[in-house]
């Protein structure tokens, strides 16, 4: 779904679900309609979502099984993995694969999918549950990157605790197997609870006391031109951001409160925020590697970002981090914050509570971090 949908940008939910639902199902083209439809997950329909998917059978498109894996998560289903996974593999015999190399002690490589911030939750699983099954005889795990930005992934899981399980090259000789389907597998099979472990230690270190905070921001997600309605629902627009930082103009300007921010601004919103508030450093433009923000992540006090890749980073670094999410965020985060390890640690979720309206919740949000002085240190 590429085309604008200017009833999916307002502030009226009902008004918003009745034409998507108009639009979706009048749709004649079956991948559009599967496109279509999907959106409704943005919008808190989940339950219509999936019957429709079913009943109109779009899970042969990528957009229908992602819609039907977040519809069910959200329903609390069961195995939602199963949803994400092609129609072309035989799961069945997959997972008995999977058993056979478990009973023979082979190594199972997990093909990593989606986003740097989905590889990185992926891997921290994964070091969890390599600890967790040791004494259960569990499958000997290695990980390959394969999603977006593999390269960069790749690099950086050289310099962390999953080092040690990274396949190094391909071999046809170990089973290959993508990340749903080891999920798919896992829940079938194993009883071992989900625990996501530490990848990367970076936890700050209580420093000399200092009157300084140092605030690591980032206000929008990163542009999704096949999804424009998830990056416009995850992202502030900037006329709330002026807002959050004339809040704390007096702070910024005393340098009481320094403020790195990594949102991707154009040219004109880089000049108005420079004009305005010139003490605050704009580093969107300078980030090429996971490396980077690791470093800006350890020089911070207070971490608040609505982009995932952030947040999976920083948590996995063992550093708390402040997530701000729309009022339908990715349901994924209701397992990760039920489960052991870094995410229920270290994310502190801040969700918006009306509509596409982020102005009272992330405005807010900033106040009590900017004034709880004692909690400083994360």
């Amino acid at each position: 779904m590429n085309k604008p949908r200017w009833w999916l940008y307002c502030q009226d939910l009902e008004f918003a679900r009745r034409k998507q639902w108009e639009i979706a199902l009048n749709e004649t083209d079956s991948e559009k309609q599967a496109n279509e439809i999907a959106v409704m997950t943005y919008l808190g329909i989940y339950s219509e979502c999936e019957e429709q998917i079913l009943r109109l059978n779009l899970t042969e498109y990528k957009q229908g099984r992602e819609a039907l894996y977040r519809a069910r998560r959200a329903l609390g289903g069961v195995n939602t993995w199963e949803s994400l996974i092609s129609k072309n593999i035989s799961i069945e015999t997959t997972i008995d694969e999977i058993d056979k190399a478990i009973n023979n002690n082979e190594i199972i490589c997990v093909n990593l999918v989606g986003g740097i911030g989905d590889q990185l939750e992926a891997t921290s699983l994964l070091l969890g549950q390599t600890e967790r099954h040791k004494a259960e005889n569990g499958p000997r795990i290695e990980v390959r990157a394969c999603g977006a930005n593999n390269n960069e992934v790749d690099k950086y899981l050289k310099k962390t605790s999953a080092s040690k399980f990274k396949a190094c090259r391909q071999s046809f000789n170990k089973l290959e197997i993508s990340y749903p389907v080891y999920r798919y597998w896992h829940e079938k099979r194993s009883d071992i609870p989900l625990q996501y472990n530490t990848m990367y230690d970076i936890s700050k270190k209580r420093e000399v006391m200092s009157e300084k905070l140092n605030l690591l921001v980032c206000w929008r997600c990163k542009i999704n031109k096949d999804n424009l309605i998830s990056t416009f629902t995850r992202s502030i627009p900037f006329n709330t951001i002026m807002e959050q930082m004339n809040n704390i103009k007096n702070e910024i300007e005393d340098e009481l409160v320094r403020v790195v921010d990594i949102t991707k601004y154009n040219c004109e919103e880089k000049k108005i925020i420079s004009r305005n508030y010139p003490k605050i450093t704009l580093v969107g433009d300078d980030i090429r590697s996971i490396g980077y923000l690791i470093k800006q992540i350890s020089h911070s006090d207070k971490i608040i970002s609505v982009d995932t890749s952030l947040i999976h980073i920083s948590a996995t670094c063992n550093r708390k981090v402040n997530a701000l999410l729309p009022q339908y965020a990715d349901e994924r985060w209701l397992e990760l914050m039920q489960s052991e390890g870094v995410y229920k640690n270290n994310v502190i979720i801040h969700r918006q509570k009306t509509f596409n309206n982020w102005g009272s919740k992330s405005i807010s949000t900033l106040n009590n971090i900017i004034q709880n002085r004692e909690d400083k240190i994360t």
